[in-house]
């Protein structure tokens, strides 16, 4: 769904049989800002992702989530509850309650995409990404933004494609990611 501010959008793609084949596909994405004051999330998305504070959420797939102004907060049961700074990201599992919303005073700009297959499933495996680690900073999120941009950028020129070139992008995002996290991982171990 395109939005009255042309940086301000949502598309849920279509996923076919060959989506899934190629182990890792997209199911939306979108980027946008929150003002404050407005309720969250927006109105308009289908009922799954639709979810009351009160009650939180359980998806059956992973997003990314990339909030690069304003402030908010996040819980899920591995990680408790969490403050949301300026270029943090969060990382939602499936099966995994969770909620989140902006700071009411401040709002937030976001950047998110919905995502699932065999090789999302196996990365979670290796345990590279956590539940109990889904809120960080990542050290450039210059990278991570520019990243997030060019899918985003693709996935609104194109929104009714769902390509193996949109899956490929899409690894690029994660493979940042997970770098990122990995990196920190390490520094906190010393390594």
């Amino acid at each position: 769904m395109a939005m009255a501010d042309p940086y301000e959008f949502y598309h849920y793609l279509p996923v076919d049989d060959d989506a899934m084949d190629w182990g890792l596909y997209l199911t939306g994405a979108g980027r946008g800002r929150i003002p404050a004051c407005q309720s969250y999330p927006p109105p308009g998305h289908p009922s799954l992702y639709q979810f009351e504070w009160g009650r939180g959420r359980t998806l059956p797939e992973f997003q990314i989530i990339l909030v690069t102004d304003g402030h908010g907060v996040f819980e899920s049961r591995p990680t408790g509850v969490r403050v949301i700074e300026p270029d943090t990201l969060i990382l939602l599992f499936p099966g995994v309650w969770h909620r989140y919303r902006p700071d009411p005073s401040s709002g937030w700009r976001e950047r998110w995409i919905s995502l699932n297959g065999a090789l999302v499933h196996r990365l979670m495996d290796q345990q590279l990404v956590r539940p109990a680690g889904a809120v960080y900073r990542p050290p450039d999120v210059l990278q991570i933004t520019q990243r997030f941009d060019r899918l985003l950028d693709h996935i609104h020129r194109k929104p009714t494609e769902n390509s193996i070139v949109l899956s490929l992008r899409a690894m690029d995002l994660i493979g940042a990611v997970i770098e990122q996290t990995c990196e920190r991982v390490a520094k906190r171990k010393g390594i």
